[in-house]
């Protein structure tokens, strides 16, 4: 293990990670323990419609954040590898302006659309009075998202995770009796509420304190177009939202509550994974950028190697449960989430390739390589809508779980591909002179 990182870059990147992990281990235990609450709770139909309303409030938040919490990690980390802290400041206030403009125009879109979204495109008129409180939460989310971004740039890597997968889950576990217990799905929502609201509040807080470490410094005007900037992180966000939740919004539009709230279970049960390759994502993009455009292009290949080797490795044991003893993990959440359990098994499979192919979103992301990356994302888009189309209306839970799991295999594969094409990091094999 010693001489796995005896790198220098390698070793921050694994400092980093293990500091990540830890924390993104207690959020996935945390969010497993509010998941098995809730379940318990509301029920196989109530806990799919909660998971229906915050599938909608993720997809809303996406168009609200368009790219501009990626725009702050990518230049944050630039301008402060290039030493450029003056451009810092402007830049993030900018982001943080257009922000709040997109999301209260999306806010006004889905509290006056809620009865139409509710009726028409889901038949479910009973969601559209959890909708409209749902719009309010748009901002709080949006804004949330801007603030871990912000921090993962500035390294403050344990604030960052705290409010990604720590704090939400943790402030819910506490109020949930108090609320869903009496006001069902409601409750859950309002416990959501707040919880968001409170992180996105300290996530605010804290990295206005670290723009602030410059404030005696001349401030240098951004020059670039940051929505310009923005769109293929946008792009990048909607493919990773379609693969996460289009399998809830699918399942929402042709099947039941309770398939929904199955499907919903399982897909967070299999994403636990996630938090494997969303510790090392958080050092290593910053990371990245730095090896990039100090020109350390050899450290930059062994760094995106042996990080995705090092995740591969985590994974495997992990999955594995996960696909032999799929009925038993799924009795916790209560009884008749156990239909789910080849759902588990595909979903995990395709969670592990996502792990093992490492950090090759953001290789290309923070490496000047954004619009192929966006136009990749492009196709991954039109790949997924198309096998969701194809195989939900027929199988249901497990078309959606089979669609979601080729999804993922098919934009790693071609994430791979471009990485090796346009930055010569071959990952099954030596790299391209």
């Amino acid at each position: 293990m010693l001489k796995f990182i005896s790198n220098k870059h390698l070793k921050e990147v694994f400092r980093g990670s293990v500091l990540a992990f830890i924390l993104k281990a207690f959020g996935a235990v945390l969010a497993f323990a509010f998941n098995i609450f809730l379940a318990n709770i509301l029920g196989v139909e109530g806990t799919g419609q909660y998971f229906l309303i915050i599938s909608i409030l993720t997809i809303v938040a996406v168009f609200g954040k368009f790219g501009l919490d990626n725009s702050l990690l990518f230049y944050v980390s630039k301008f402060r590898s290039l030493q450029e802290w003056g451009s810092i400041k402007p830049m993030v206030k900018r982001c943080y302006i257009y922000a709040v403009m997109f999301s209260l125009f999306l806010m006004g879109l889905l509290y006056s659309g809620s009865s139409w979204l509710s009726v028409q495109v889901f038949n479910k008129p009973e969601i559209s009075g959890l909708l409209k409180f749902g719009a309010i939460l748009v901002l709080p989310l949006v804004l949330n998202g801007l603030g871990i971004e912000h921090l993962k740039a500035h390294k403050k890597f344990v604030y960052s995770q705290f409010l990604q997968v720590v704090s939400i889950p943790l402030i819910s576990i506490v109020l949930i009796y108090f609320l869903a217990n009496n006001w069902k799905v409601n409750g859950a929502l309002i416990v959501f509420g707040i919880a968001v609201t409170f992180s996105a509040c300290l996530g605010g807080v804290i990295g206005n304190n670290e723009t602030r470490l410059w404030k005696g410094l001349a401030e240098s005007p951004f020059k670039g177009n940051i929505l310009k900037s923005s769109v293929p992180f946008f792009w990048l966000s909607v493919m990773n939202l379609t693969t996460n939740w289009s399998g809830t919004i699918f399942l929402g539009v042709w099947a039941s509550s309770s398939d929904v709230g199955i499907f919903s279970v399982a897909n967070k049960t299999a994403m636990l994974l996630g938090f494997i390759i969303n510790s090392v994502n958080i050092v290593v993009a910053p990371k990245f950028s730095e090896l990039y455009y100090t020109g350390e292009k050899q450290a930059l290949s062994y760094v995106a190697k042996k990080s995705a080797r090092m995740m591969m490795l985590i994974a495997a044991p992990i999955v594995l449960i996960f696909i032999l003893f799929p009925d038993m993990i799924l009795n916790l959440y209560g009884d008749g989430f156990s239909d789910g359990a080849f759902c588990l098994q595909v979903l995990a499979i395709g969670q592990f390739v996502n792990v093992s192919a490492g950090s090759v979103g953001y290789l290309l992301l923070m490496t000047d390589n954004k619009v192929v990356a966006s136009k990749n994302a492009t196709v991954c888009f039109f790949v997924n809508i198309g096998l969701f189309l194809a195989l939900v209306p027929y199988y249901g839970l497990k078309g959606a779980a089979l669609a979601a799991t080729l999804s993922l295999v098919v934009k790693n594969v071609l994430l791979v591909g471009l990485v090796k094409k346009h930055l010569g990091i071959n990952f099954l094999g030596r790299d391209l002179a």
